[in-house]
């Protein structure tokens, strides 16, 4: 369902349809991108940095913004970057102390 077709136009419901899409982009982009090695508490830290985020933003959208389906898919789109990015960061993180540890 887009913002468009919703039934209310109440800030509370463009809030929370724009937070869920938000969670389903984020969880995907873990899903499909995690690279299986990464501990639980590190992947739930980078979904909590990303969706904090994501309610900091919601937050300062007006109306139209949160019901524009473009300007919305191109703010999602910048959460699903942030996810592969902190992603990658945490796993790379993770081979440099796994071969620091093995060289001492």
């Amino acid at each position: 369902m887009m913002p468009h077709s919703l039934q209310t136009d109440s800030r509370t419901v463009l809030e929370s349809w724009a937070m869920q899409h938000f969670k389903n982009e984020v969880w995907d982009t873990v899903l499909h991108n995690d690279p299986g090695t990464l501990p639980e508490s590190v992947i739930e830290a980078i979904e909590d940095r990303v969706l904090a985020d994501a309610v900091e933003l919601i937050s300062r959208l007006n109306d139209d913004c949160l019901r524009d389906k473009k300007y919305m898919n191109i703010m999602i789109g910048d959460a699903n970057s942030d996810t592969r990015n902190q992603l990658r960061k945490a796993a790379a993180r993770q081979a440099w102390e796994k071969q620091r540890r093995t060289r001492v």
